[in-house]
C-alpha cells in the first residue's frame, strides 16, 4: 500500500464553559504550554502529516492569529 499524505483538523471553537473555564479551553496551560501547543507540535512533528488545519470560533480567531505558526490553515 503506498503511503498517503494526512491533514488534520484541530476542531477548537469550543468555549470551555462547562469545565468553567473564561475562555477557550484549548488555551489552558497543561505544565508550562497550553493544551494547544502541545497538541500542535505533537502533529507538525508527524512525518505523514503535511496540512494542519485549525477551526476556531469568530471571537477566537484573533488570538489564534497571534499564537500559531503560519504553516497552520485557520
Amino acid at each position: 500500500m503506498a503511503e498517503q499524505d494526512t491533514v488534520a483538523v484541530i476542531v477548537a471553537a469550543g468555549q470551555g464553559t462547562r469545565m468553567g473555564a473564561k475562555h477557550n479551553k484549548l488555551l489552558l496551560p497543561l505544565g508550562t504550554r497550553t493544551i494547544l501547543e502541545i497538541g500542535l507540535e505533537t502533529f507538525i512533528k508527524h512525518p505523514r502529516i503535511r496540512k494542519i488545519y485549525l477551526t476556531v470560533s469568530s471571537q477566537d480567531r484573533q488570538i489564534f492569529e497571534n499564537m500559531i505558526p503560519e504553516e497552520i490553515v485557520l
